[in-house]
């Protein structure tokens, strides 16, 4: 008989914890979803060619708002020949946070250019206007340009960067 009653309260137990377990007792809390906030802010966007100015291709890409470093954007045009614009952006925060935004086309002297170009090609005009180093430009190129540039714009931006080497270093005294 004590058996019997011990086997009873037993299986009543086991009952009674799978009821107690089945009303979340025994689950653990799941993790609050994220929250993902949208971020406003503006982007200075230069027109790349081979005239832009020094001050252009600095600011280039620089996002001002009030949840970046820099809260007000430059001051446009820069000079007489900028054409730099002030993009309005709208970010979310995993798309800031953890690099999930995806490169955008840029206007150029070269047409529409993907993001990654466009990159490059401001990168190598910066380097040339603030290149203190006197080396021709077949020299400039094979030091930094073809290996950064996809094969498709490596012709076209040859041509470009010379332009812009020969403006550069065009002086009065040679004409």
């Amino acid at each position: 008989m004590i058996k019997l009653l011990i086997a009873v309260v037993a299986i009543a137990l086991a009952y009674w914890i799978y009821r107690l377990k089945k009303q979340h007792f025994f689950v653990r809390h799941k993790s609050p979803e994220p929250v993902i906030t949208t971020l406003e802010g503006a982007e200075v966007r230069a027109f790349l060619d081979w005239d832009t100015p020094t001050e252009c291709l600095r600011d280039d890409g620089l996002r001002c708002g009030e949840q970046f470093r820099a809260k007000q954007p430059p001051d446009l045009p820069h000079s007489e020949r900028c054409q730099c614009e002030a993009v309005k952006l709208f970010y979310t925060s995993a798309e800031v946070f953890q690099g999930t935004s995806t490169p955008t086309s840029r206007k150029s002297g070269l047409g529409e250019l993907p993001g990654e170009v466009a990159l490059a090609l401001r990168l190598l005009l910066l380097e040339l206007h603030d290149s203190s180093i006197k080396e021709s430009f077949m020299e400039f190129w094979e030091r930094l340009g073809a290996e950064r540039i996809p094969e498709e714009w490596q012709e076209p931006m040859r041509q470009l960067l010379s332009q812009t080497h020969e403006g550069l270093h065009h002086t009065p005294e040679s004409t």
